[in-house]
């Protein structure tokens, strides 16, 4: 290849560059995806929400999840009358007829 083709081939590259460059201008913007555009959404809202909120409430609100994740999740004692109940409950009803029988006997002898 001599040195005017090579020339000729650098000067046609940059000329067809060039001409790509303006006519681009016309090409449609590729669409987003469905999905890109649902992305998009909810990191914009998201942004949203945290310039609503602001930082120092987002902090907060963080140390209170992480608090309450710590907390082992034990349910509250139960009272003598509720462990009664949840035990009367297992039973069936002629064993709690026959246990209530047994009681009014001790009291009469």
């Amino acid at each position: 290849m001599s040195y005017e083709d090579r020339v000729r081939s650098y000067l046609f590259k940059e000329f067809y560059g060039i001409i790509e460059i303006m006519f681009s201008f016309f090409k449609k913007a590729p669409e987003k995806s469905a999905r890109d555009k649902l992305l998009s959404d909810a990191h914009e809202n998201a942004r949203a929400a945290r310039e609503a909120i602001g930082a120092e409430n987002l902090d907060k609100l963080k140390t209170m999840m992480e608090a309450a994740q710590s907390e082992p999740l034990v349910p509250p004692p139960l009272s003598p009358a509720q462990e009664a109940e949840k035990i009367l409950m297992h039973m069936g009803k002629e064993k709690v007829a026959d246990n209530l029988l047994a009681l009014i006997r001790e009291k009469s002898s």
